[in-house]
């Protein structure tokens, strides 16, 4: 019985996939590849925007090949790590939205409040990335957590850093990949638990 589920080797159990459910499969494929196709957004701003969601969900096959993939293009482990820290910042503050609502004021709360906007602030401050680019990850980020509150925000963020339509819609069917990445790299786990049972 194997220990470690999310070992690279079970991604060869996606290969039964084209015998199991081959237009399924197609379908997915040739969706995937469009979405992160160059476009409005070159291909390392996309695979930058992937990393930083594949994170958010956790999906550690999504991070090693988004990894692989946005190096490649040519991204910076600088860069990465911006972007995934944003993802983080965007995941943490729609969290903690409702909280007023829910615990009302303390000291303890405001302490907490300031040492939270503290981190969310500094995610978004200048670095490798521009305003821009880290604007665009929060936009996809809002959509994938499918907060409201964010995804507001985030619009408005957006538009005033210079992001056209068009790059917004590729955020965000950025997002729908890897929410359905997510889930479909799960298959490679489950294949391998049914062989072996």
């Amino acid at each position: 019985m194997q220990t470690n589920l999310y070992s690279t080797e079970n991604l060869l159990h996606l290969n039964s996939l084209k015998s199991l459910v081959p237009e399924t499969l197609h379908a997915y494929a040739t969706y995937n590849s469009a979405v992160l196709k160059a476009g409005a957004l070159n291909r390392k701003e996309k695979e930058t925007i992937a990393l930083s969601l594949a994170s958010a969900i956790q999906c550690p096959y999504c991070i090693d090949i988004h990894t692989r993939s946005a190096k490649t293009e040519g991204a910076s482990i600088e860069e990465l790590s911006e972007a995934i820290f944003i993802a983080a910042a965007v995941k943490g503050k729609s969290t903690l939205m409702q909280q007023e609502e829910i615990t009302g004021q303390s000291n303890e709360l405001n302490e907490c409040q300031e040492t939270c906007k503290n981190f969310f602030e500094s995610a978004f401050q200048a670095g490798k990335l521009s305003p821009k680019m880290k604007e665009i990850i929060a936009l996809a980020v809002s959509h994938l957590l499918k907060c409201s509150y964010s995804i507001k925000k985030h619009t408005k963020n957006a538009k005033a850093s210079g992001v056209s339509q068009q790059e917004q819609l590729e955020a965000i069917f950025i997002a729908s990949a890897i929410c359905s990445g997510g889930v479909y790299m799960q298959m490679a786990n489950m294949i391998s638990v049914f062989n072996e049972s």
